[in-house]
């Protein structure tokens, strides 16, 4: 499993546009077989800052199966509007150091 990590940096007040988008695109990423999850957060010490964590099967996967699918059209067009607000856009590999509590 990989991650993809996408950064924003945007205006506040498309912050809560660009969380539409992502749940109009996240019905999408839920039908594709290539993703496991998702999940978006907001930075709360700036009000314009957002990042988006996919969990991709592998690299592969995300860059040929899923982009040249039927779920990636409609997927990149709900979200194209935001497309000038990415910093960053990279595949991260997960590593041992990983805990999470959850109660």
């Amino acid at each position: 499993m990989i991650v993809e990590y996408i950064r924003y940096a945007l205006e506040a007040h498309r912050v809560a546009d660009l969380e539409e988008g992502w749940r109009l695109a996240g019905v999408h990423l839920q039908q594709a077989a290539e993703c496991l999850g998702y999940d978006l957060t907001r930075c709360l010490d700036d009000p314009g800052a957002v990042i988006v964590r996919i969990f991709w099967v592998s690299v592969d996967a995300h860059l040929k199966d899923f982009r040249q699918g039927q779920e990636f059209p409609p997927f990149a067009a709900v979200l194209q509007p935001f497309a000038d607000a990415i910093v960053e856009q990279r595949h991260y590999e997960l590593t041992s150091l990983t805990w999470l509590r959850v109660d």
